[in-house]
């Protein structure tokens, strides 16, 4: 049985891969070891690429195709399928014109290699260059997409937007200023240095508070604009 594999190990090693002739390779042999987890490593392949620069999509995908091309004689041919599951929805993210020419050879070379049958391989350079879904994609996404999914991540996008805003206007009300000269005057007695300190620590958990929900915020936000992406195939 495979030994459990975390995503936060899977996260670091996506996002720090470089265009290198070592970190590609080194990675690439690392993920087709762990054939077992390919499910979750494809999915924060995806997860990695939507959020990152265009430069590093570029990477991510050259590590996608060094995958590829050497699961099968590793006995890990599983990452084929995966990944066929998963490039259409992320050709969507490798269109920006300081890559496009660059993801545009690495198909054509799996086109020339038969890596995938030229059906698939032609559909993905034809959403590449129109800014279109492959057919296959658009099927699954009119399938599956629903309008109480993108109902729903509105209004928790909005709750979560209006309780931000109440938490930033506490934060500024309950803000200690260390640099004040009044502020440090009362570090001279007891009493003042007491309260400082409540009210310092009060300030300094809020803010933790604060960036905490921030993080998720900023989370929801990335959630609603992927809806918002399919909600165009579907509409």
């Amino acid at each position: 049985m495979a030994k459990p594999l975390k995503p936060e190990t899977v996260l670091k090693k996506l996002k720090s891969v470089s265009n290198t002739q070592d970190s590609i390779p080194m990675l690439s042999l690392w993920i087709i070891h762990h054939k077992a987890h390919h499910k979750l490593i494809v999915d924060h392949w995806l997860k990695v690429l939507k959020n990152s620069k265009a430069s590093h999509r570029l990477t991510l995908l050259y590590l996608c195709n060094d995958v590829i091309q050497n699961c099968r004689r590793k006995n890990a041919a599983i990452y084929k399928e995966t990944f066929t599951d998963t490039l259409p929805e992320a050709v969507a993210h490798l269109r920006d014109q300081s890559i496009r020419s660059n993801v545009q050879r690495v198909m054509k070379i799996w086109s020339k290699r038969g890596v995938f049958d030229s059906e698939y391989t032609d559909q993905l350079l034809a959403a590449l260059l129109a800014n279109r879904a492959p057919e296959k994609l658009r099927n699954k996404l009119l399938v599956e997409y629903k309008t109480s999914d993108l109902i729903s991540e509105i209004t928790q996008f909005k709750e979560l937007e209006d309780k931000i805003e109440v938490d930033e206007k506490r934060l500024r009300a309950i803000r200690v200023d260390v640099s004040s000269t009044e502020a440090i005057k009362k570090l001279k007695d007891k009493v003042g240095g007491e309260k400082f300190s409540r009210e310092f620590e009060e300030s300094a958990v809020q803010l933790e508070e604060f960036l905490g929900q921030f993080e998720k915020y900023v989370e929801q936000r990335k959630q609603l604009l992927e809806v918002l992406e399919k909600g165009t195939v579907y509409y």
